[in-house]
């Protein structure tokens, strides 16, 4: 039972992490309603998901692929 509800926390991690990712795409998309700081917050923050979603679940490209 502990297998299926740790499954379970990490399906919903992953719906989550896709949720973010696209609000962040969307968010970031309409880049002129943000302030240069705003959008450096966004970017990173989008790269962060990103490196999440590649590190947990294979998808996408991992953290060391990124630029700092």
């Amino acid at each position: 039972m502990k297998m299926e509800t740790k499954n379970k926390k990490w399906k919903a991690l992953k719906r989550e992490l896709h949720r973010w990712h696209k609000d962040l795409e969307q968010d970031l998309a309409n880049v002129c309603g943000f302030s240069e700081e705003e959008r450096n917050v966004l970017h990173y923050t989008k790269t962060r998901v990103e490196s999440l979603l590649g590190t947990y679940f294979g998808e996408g490209r991992n953290e060391n692929e990124y630029e700092e």
